[in-house]
């Protein structure tokens, strides 16, 4: 018992236990502490309704009674911390005894940055899209980790080539050169590859 509640007080991610009856904190750890910047003392005093934002907590009682048995992954929630501040948290969660109580185990991982980041990425991606679709020009993108090759809608309307019957791959472009310029162009943009430049650009000579 002594090490459990050591991995409790020493995880990582934000962990508490509450009242499932009356919702009211039982024991928080110390990354509980750190990352909603409230003292233990305060958060015994307060029940999980208290780190919501007020719109979710209806969401949240729902959510509470289908609670049953077993690992509860309920999803990302948005809690605040006491400066007010939107955290984002993927909540795991499991019922359990705790001190004569009927309660609940609460693993709180903070994505906030991931969700941030994939939301920047969709905007990105989407930016780019309108205005691959907006130019008359042909515009690929290709991931240098997975080889994979996204082309827009003018390859098929300059040089006919229907986008369903492409490569998914890079050879999608490296089979469409010409014989006698496949060697040249290959080599320039490996150099580019290789750290000999930031961007490229190839012409015929």
């Amino acid at each position: 018992m002594k090490d459990l509640s050591l991995l409790f007080e020493r995880h990582p991610d934000p962990m508490w236990v509450y009242d499932l009856e009356t919702l009211h904190f039982l024991e928080v750890n110390h990354a509980a502490v750190r990352r909603y910047g409230y003292t233990r003392g305060e958060f015994l005093a307060m029940t999980i309704k208290d780190i919501r934002p007020t719109k979710d907590v209806d969401a949240l009682e729902q959510n509470i009674a289908l609670i049953s048995e077993g690992i509860d992954y309920a999803g990302v929630w948005t809690h605040l911390n006491k400066a007010g501040e939107q955290l984002l948290v993927d909540i795991t969660s499991e019922v359990l005894e705790f001190r004569g109580r009927t309660a609940e185990l609460v693993c709180a991982r903070d994505v906030t940055d991931r969700v941030r980041l994939q939301s920047e990425a969709r905007t990105t991606e989407e930016r780019f899209k309108l205005i691959a679709r907006a130019t008359h020009d042909v515009i690929w993108d290709w991931n240098l980790d997975t080889d994979q090759v996204w082309w827009n809608e003018n390859m098929e309307t300059v040089f006919g080539h229907k986008l369903a019957e492409l490569e998914p791959d890079s050879t999608s472009w490296s089979n469409r050169i010409h014989p006698d310029d496949l060697k040249r162009v290959v080599n320039s943009i490996h150099a580019v590859q290789e750290g000999k430049g930031s961007t490229w650009r190839n012409t015929a000579s």
